[in-house]
């Protein structure tokens, strides 16, 4: 944990990244977007991009643990 996340705005990858607080979400499919995002994104402040880190890292540990996924594949099978 703690990587730095440039997602598209395709399939369910909006649901798991806040943008610009968790990750950076782009434009599926354009290559000038994942471009510019990266420009903008070594250009920021240190401080900056350890506090989306650490909201990505809080976030993770919150909304994707095991026992939560779990559960929520027990009930959606109805197990």
């Amino acid at each position: 944990m703690g990587l730095l996340v440039i997602g598209s705005n395709a399939g369910g990858l909006v649901e798991n990244i806040k943008d610009s607080e968790t990750g950076w979400i782009i434009k599926k499919r354009s290559a000038k977007s994942i471009v510019n995002k990266i420009c903008d994104i070594l250009k920021m402040e240190p401080h900056v991009l350890d506090k989306i880190r650490e909201n990505a890292t809080i976030r993770v540990k919150e909304k994707f643990n095991i026992k939560d996924q779990s559960s929520l594949i027990k009930n959606f099978f109805n197990v």
